[in-house]
């Protein structure tokens, strides 16, 4: 934790890394919300800390643009689900 300086700094590193390599697996998925779940539900079950540190923001610095990065890339499953409620959309006007 000496390198980090807070407990509040290591757990936003973790948080962060979770979130980028959460956020890899599934871009892999982002056309299939389907594939893009499962894949989100397999990562949560391999990595448990970083999924459990990324639920926990107030013990994160949020001040932190690594984090601000990771948390607002295109990945996001809601993003996935915003595309497949766009095309339900548009097949079923």
């Amino acid at each position: 934790m000496h390198h980090f300086g807070t407990r509040e700094k290591l757990l936003t590193v973790l948080a962060t890394e979770g979130h980028t390599a959460l956020n890899e697996v599934l871009e892999a998925h982002r056309d299939d919300i389907q594939l893009m779940g499962n894949a989100y539900v397999a990562w949560a079950s391999k990595h448990p800390g970083h999924y459990a540190v990324r639920w926990q923001p107030r013990l994160l610095d949020e001040s932190s643009q690594g984090l601000s990065g990771a948390l607002t890339r295109p990945a996001d499953p809601s993003a996935g689900a915003a595309l497949v409620v766009e095309r339900v959309s548009v097949a079923n006007p």
